[in-house]
């Protein structure tokens, strides 16, 4: 359970990828276990939430399936990083599989280019 908004992990990535879909009303929602959980227009998304609003926060875990899904589409993957969730300041970056380093599975390091 988040500290600062009362929210477990679960209920995070719910309202994470709730708000995915506010900025992107045709995104498709996948299976659970298909590594990934939205289609965008031909982007595969993996919505990755928190509470924070640090963006220095660039390490965290992911799981052996979206490891091997990024891996195998890197083209088309998309990282859709969701801060503040649980907040009025709710912000989204979006990072291309091109910009993502693993580190070791299931960790991976990802690069935020911000103007």
């Amino acid at each position: 359970m988040n500290k600062t908004t009362g929210l477990t992990n679960k209920e995070i990535e719910n309202l994470a990828i709730k708000f995915v879909k506010t900025k992107y009303p045709n995104a498709k929602s996948m299976p659970h276990g298909s590594g990934y959980d939205l289609e965008i227009g031909g982007k595969i998304v993996e919505v990755k939430g928190t509470a924070s609003d640090k963006y220095k926060q660039n390490i965290f875990f992911s799981r052996s399936k979206e490891h091997d899904v990024w891996l195998n589409n890197k083209e088309k993957y998309w990282l859709f990083r969701v801060f503040n969730v649980g907040s009025q300041n709710i912000e989204l970056v979006e990072i291309s599989g091109r910009d993502i380093e693993p580190i070791k599975d299931p960790r991976w390091r990802i690069k935020i280019n911000r103007p």
